[in-house]
């Protein structure tokens, strides 16, 4: 009976074993079904969360880089007044107060470029007002240095025409008499205005024409002048007062062998005056109050002569505005030779 019965209870034991071990296995197929949804749901839930903070950070980072490029942009157009910016980033926080600073140093430096502006611009305008009155003077100064000629020449000449004119009644006087007004017609003319060179040499010969009717034989007079020269601007009355130096208080006194030479030729871009006597010369104290144009403000005695050659100078410094045109050399007893060199352009040639 117990084989039986072990067999009987075999068939039952191992059905409630099967249906336990299914039960189980459902149990635990169950309980790996819900961790599998758990685990999933977890993983969903950390994957949104991480990707919420990384949108949030971001955007922490991207919000304050917008509005620094809009700071940017408003400083670009010349707006300094700037957005606030609040960012938890130490960098973020240092590259706006960075901007700002800049800002204001770039406002501060237009104000400053403003104020240096408008000043200079009443600088400038207070140099033209100035410039405008230095021409004025100048122009001023330069008419009434041309004004103060010698008269001397003039009343000789006449006194000279007077004589001869009670001494014979033929053409000579009256050639005398024309180039004696064609000189002062020019002398006129061309005191109180510019001239040209040309001008100027026609103004020397007919000077010259009447020194050597005046003196005869006891001054020998020569002039020499360059063909091809060109015709510049130039001062007018400037030659002759040189001559008339060299007549009246160089050689006036000489009762034989003297000589007054003029000549005119060019050197590379300047046309050379070269007036030279071999007169009695002028005393040192005397030329270098001439060369360095203080000649009233010395106590030297001087004639009139040296005033008008002091007066020359003056106006070729005017009109050229530069030093050196005029030279002297001279001594005592062994005369006189002044130069003038006149700087002229091409065009001036050409003209």
């Amino acid at each position: 009976r117990i084989p039986e019965n072990i067999q009987g209870t075999y068939i039952e034991y191992s059905t409630l074993l099967t249906h336990e071990m299914n039960l189980k296995r459902d149990d635990m197929i169950q309980w790996l079904k819900m961790s599998i949804a758990i685990t999933i749901i977890i993983i969903t839930l950390m994957f949104v969360i991480t990707i919420l903070f990384a949108i949030i950070s971001i955007c922490t980072i991207t919000r304050p880089l917008g509005k620094i490029v809009e700071n940017i942009k408003g400083i670009k157009h010349g707006n300094y007044q700037l957005a606030g910016i609040n960012s938890a980033d130490h960098d973020l926080k240092v590259l706006c107060e960075a901007i700002e600073d800049m800002s204001v140093s770039i406002q501060k430096n237009i104000e400053h470029v403003k104020e240096k502006s408008i000043l200079e611009k009443r600088i400038l305008e207070s140099e033209n007002e100035n410039l405008k009155i230095h021409d004025l003077l100048t122009e001023t100064e330069l008419k009434v240095l041309q004004g103060q000629i010698n008269p001397h020449f003039l009343f000789n000449t006449l006194s000279l025409i007077s004589r001869m004119a009670y001494l014979e009644n033929a053409p000579k006087t009256k050639e005398l008499m024309e180039i004696t007004s064609e000189l002062l017609r020019y002398s006129l003319e061309k005191s109180n205005s510019t001239s040209d060179l040309m001008g100027e040499i026609s103004c020397i010969k007919n000077y010259l024409e009447i020194q050597k009717k005046r003196f005869g034989h006891r001054i020998q007079f020569q002039l020499f002048v360059e063909e091809g020269l060109p015709d510049p601007i130039m001062p007018g009355m400037v030659i002759q007062p040189l001559v008339e130096n060299a007549v009246i208080h160089g050689v006036a006194d000489m009762m034989e062998d003297a000589a007054v030479d003029v000549v005119i030729y060019r050197k590379h871009d300047k046309i050379c005056v070269l007036v030279e006597d071999n007169g009695v010369g002028m005393d040192s104290d005397i030329l270098e109050a001439i060369t360095s144009g203080h000649l009233k403000e010395t106590g030297t005695r001087v004639n009139g002569n040296n005033i008008g050659l002091n007066n020359v100078k003056r106006r070729l410094d005017v009109f050229y505005g530069t030093e050196g045109i005029l030279t002297i050399e001279s001594s005592k007893g062994c005369g006189t030779a002044i130069s003038i060199n006149l700087p002229f352009e091409e065009e001036s040639e050409e003209l």
